[in-house]
């Protein structure tokens, strides 16, 4: 709780701001030209007051319409770094938390995250697939043992986490289990999860991943309604049957079997209005499932022959139509929520945050998914890595002059190689935010509650 003397004042802390941040930055200094709020906050109004989230503090408060309306009358809103001296640079102070932060953090000592390839392969043939033109070779029964074994010398003993990815990793669901059984031969630990189109599963596939694979989660996507769905998946061996209604039959029985389903919503300008739809047909077959949440992701565009990069008019355009998929899957209850992280990311993803690696299907390992054919770190047959791959992955992008009073800076990370986060678009960045206040209110509602 903030106070305030004389008149009291009282805001509820709905998170805690972190310590370390607050001893780096320090007692606030003095301010001739005034005080100002930080560039790092973000406010959204609700009926108690204005909720305002620092960036770069990680604090959430409720603030009065008092405290909002007069902020220099608490000087709690200094000391916590909501209110800032008007001349200090919002960008230096980030810069040196994340130095600081980035001087104390310790990279994992073992490999307990692989993403293993099983295929390259799929029985899809979706327009937008990355993979599209790339080889298609499928992981060995060699090659598997041999995965494992890599994996049992390089997690240190403790308990691993598995990604079962492709192509489609269903095509080659038995070195999934080959994996999984040496891992129990050998005593280790493990749990798994999955991204899938989902067509391939069955009663008795269901039934070894939840028990075999320890399956906990999966990702399938969802381009549309039936028509729509079974157009853009183009399923190779499909047969006389409705690869949409397989498929959400399949969902039902993985949720059956407890693991979690998280239907990722591919987003284009072509099916925006019907993934509206799909969201009514969603909501009947699966509100209520405790294990059941979707999410919207965009997808790239297509000129009918190929795909072109997508345009910054395009970009805004599925902005706004995810902002309102995103209200339809709430409304639902079936929005995925990520949450506001408790602390500054000191890594963007798997590809720099060491401790994970991929494993192709040929052996070669690497740190990202979207490099399937080059830039690897190394081989399964080898305990060596590749250090200048690997610094090549965690260099970042340059700042631009909107980052110095961007709200997302604090936790910005930009990688050179990353396809997706390479750029910065303020059309992303716009729906980042509105993303943002409503994981707020989120996190104010259940406060609340």
């Amino acid at each position: 709780m903030f106070h305030k003397t004389g008149r009291q004042i009282i805001v509820e802390t709905i998170q805690e701001p972190v310590s370390n941040v607050l001893k780096i930055l320090g007692e606030p200094k003095a301010a001739p030209d005034g005080w100002r709020w930080t560039n790092h906050l973000v406010f959204q109004e609700v009926g108690e007051g204005t909720l305002a989230f620092n960036t770069l503090t990680r604090e959430l408060a409720l603030l009065s319409p008092e405290e909002f309306g007069s902020p220099d009358e608490c000087l709690e809103l200094q000391e916590r770094w909501f209110r800032v001296p008007a001349s200090i640079d919002d960008k230096s102070s980030a810069d040196l938390v994340r130095l600081v932060l980035e001087s104390l953090h310790q990279r994992p000592e073992h490999v307990t995250t692989y993403h293993v390839f099983t295929a390259m392969d799929c029985n899809a043939r979706c327009f937008y697939c990355y993979e599209k033109d790339r080889a298609r070779p499928t992981m060995s029964v060699g090659t598997a043992h041999k995965t494992a074994d890599y994996i049992v010398r390089h997690c240190g003993g403790n308990k691993v986490r598995l990604a079962w990815f492709g192509g489609e990793p269903l095509y080659n669901a038995q070195v999934i289990d080959l994996i999984c059984n040496d891992l129990v031969e050998r005593g280790i630990g493990y749990e798994s999860s999955m991204i899938s189109n989902g067509f391939l599963f069955d009663e008795k596939l269901i039934k070894r991943a939840a028990e075999l694979w320890r399956l906990r989660q999966i990702q399938i996507t969802l381009d549309g309604t039936e028509g729509v769905y079974n157009a853009v998946k183009r399923y190779v061996d499909a047969g006389e049957k409705s690869p949409y209604q397989v498929v959400l039959a399949n969902i039902r029985g993985l949720l059956d079997a407890g693991v979690r389903v998280i239907v990722r919503l591919n987003v284009s300008r072509a099916n925006a209005k019907n993934l509206l739809a799909l969201v009514d047909d969603l909501e009947a077959r699966f509100a209520g499932a405790r294990l059941f949440s979707a999410y919207c992701g965009m997808t790239s565009e297509f000129d009918g022959i190929d795909i072109v990069p997508m345009r910054e008019d395009a970009t805004k355009e599925l902005s706004w139509s995810i902002k309102n998929l995103d209200l339809r899957l709430e409304r639902a209850g079936l929005l995925e929520r990520r949450g506001i992280k408790a602390k500054i990311p000191m890594a963007q993803c798997m590809a720099d945050s060491g401790g994970s690696l991929t494993v192709l299907p040929d052996g070669h390992l690497g740190l990202c998914e979207h490099y399937s054919e080059d830039n690897f770190v190394g081989s399964i047959d080898s305990d060596e890595l590749d250090e200048s791959v690997v610094q090549s992955f965690r260099e970042r992008g340059e700042t631009m002059p909107r980052c110095a009073t961007c709200f997302e800076y604090p936790t910005c990370i930009r990688l050179r190689k990353c396809p997706f986060s390479a750029k910065c678009l303020p059309e992303m960045v716009a729906l980042a935010k509105t993303t943002l206040q409503d994981e707020m209110v989120s996190m104010y509602n259940a406060k609340k509650k």
